[in-house]
């Protein structure tokens, strides 16, 4: 299968959201779960399937409808000129709110795990550097690259899990009853706000071919990353139980330290970090260029080259100014992302569609 020239596939597009939702889903996730779900924390995955199937169901009725334009047209033409770019604007700040936050805790990471003698600003400049350099290719080439890189981080990821299961205790994921229903749907917004991430990258609608096989590989992607989370969230309260996760500043990281205290293999750690390092490149190079398309549209430009050094610049200032340290961002993450993803990933696609059903447009 062949796609045009400047424009990827949905299966690519897919490749990249798998990506970029695994680092988020490993940092965030098992604190969030463990925190409201406890002990049935690892279930909140499953839930998180309700919303973003139904967003799934939207795109597909709207790309239906909409088969080449742009996801800010098709505001435009829905919710009127107006409001739709009032809309699109707010979706860029959330976007570039996502590329400041991931590139704090990309760092944040490096110097607290790996180099924690070395500036942190330095591996800003480093890291936006070379996805400056990356960008010159275009959306195609981080795309070709997602294929590559994928399959990758998922047999390291298998491979940290597969030593992690042995080790789990039954009495910390069990027993469940009707009661940790209420806690269960609590602890799965973590989880969905993180899996809504899905409508921000139909920004590049415009760039996306074979759109009608969008519903079935969507679902595909989606159910992989369930059953991804679910596993990893027994394995980590199953090791550690909820009270010690919710507490631990990484618990995943926290969890594949205990499988080089059981004297199996050394500074295993190390896998970690180099799946992470390999996640957060294409997360931050994928949100940029969405955060680009968008502000194409804004600013009605026909190129968006000569906005990627001024935006790249943009995203230095601002991820030395959203957090002084790592348990702001944790704190900024949680009580402000989740439910502005709810907000941007769900409800607003919810209205845009109830929209277009009364006006007709879908």
């Amino acid at each position: 299968m062949t796609t045009k020239i400047n424009q990827i596939s949905v299966k690519q597009l897919l490749c990249i959201y798998v990506i970029i939702v695994l680092s988020p889903l490993i940092r965030v996730v098992p604190s969030f779960a463990a925190n409201y779900g406890k002990q049935a924390g690892w279930l909140s995955p499953l839930v998180s399937l309700i919303p973003t199937l139904t967003v799934i169901y939207i795109l597909d009725c709207i790309f239906k409808r909409y088969k080449t334009e742009s996801m800010a047209a098709i505001f435009e033409d829905i919710m009127s000129k107006p409001l739709g770019m009032i809309i699109v604007f707010f979706y860029f700040i959330w976007s570039t709110s996502l590329v400041a936050l991931y590139m704090r805790y990309d760092v944040e990471r490096l110097t607290g795990s790996i180099y924690p003698n070395i500036n942190f600003i330095f591996f800003i400049i480093f890291t936006l550097a070379q996805i400056a350099y990356a960008l010159r290719s275009g959306l195609t080439v981080i795309a070709r690259m997602s294929e590559v890189i994928m399959p990758i981080i998922f047999i390291l990821f298998a491979f940290l899990i597969l030593l992690l299961l042995p080790m789990i205790r039954h009495d910390t994921i069990l027993p469940i009853s009707y009661m940790d229903t209420l806690p269960v749907i609590k602890a799965s917004m973590g989880s969905s706000g993180i899996y809504l991430y899905y409508f921000l990258l139909f920004f590049l609608s415009d760039k996306l071919s074979y759109k009608d096989k969008l519903k079935k590989q969507s679902i595909t992607a989606i159910i992989i990353l369930v059953v991804s989370t679910t596993i990893m969230l027994v394995s980590i309260i199953g090791l550690m139980g909820s009270s010690v996760v919710k507490r631990a500043p990484v618990p995943f990281l926290a969890a594949v330290k205990q499988i080089s205290l059981m004297n199996t293999i050394q500074n295993i750690e190390s896998v970690a970090v180099a799946m992470w390092i390999l996640a957060d490149f294409i997360l931050i190079a994928a949100l940029i260029i969405v955060s680009l398309n968008i502000a194409k549209t804004l600013f009605n430009l026909k190129d968006i080259k000569p906005l990627q050094n001024i935006y790249i610049l943009l995203i230095y200032i601002l991820s030395l100014g959203i957090s002084t340290n790592k348990m702001e961002l944790e704190t900024f993450s949680q009580y402000i992302m989740i439910p502005v993803n709810h907000i941007f990933g769900l409800l607003i696609p919810i209205v845009l569609f109830t929209t277009g059903k009364i006006r007709k447009k879908l």
